[in-house]
């Protein structure tokens, strides 16, 4: 994730643990033109890695 954009700069307020099951997704929490909290999009999904004790960027199969 690019730190150095503007939204992640000037919005976004803190991140979102949709959940800790595996895979989990990280959403944002940011602040829109106007004022107003939202959660962003996905930006990040993991999937844990019991036998390495690790976590592991996931993406889906479609």
């Amino acid at each position: 994730v690019d730190i150095k954009t503007e939204f992640m700069q000037k919005y976004l307020l803190g991140l979102s643990m949709a959940t800790i099951k595996s895979p989990f997704i990280i959403r944002g929490i940011a602040l829109d033109d106007d004022g107003e909290v939202y959660e962003t999009e996905v930006m990040e999904m993991f999937s844990i890695d019991s036998n390495k004790m690790t976590i592991e960027e996931w993406f889906p199969n479609f």
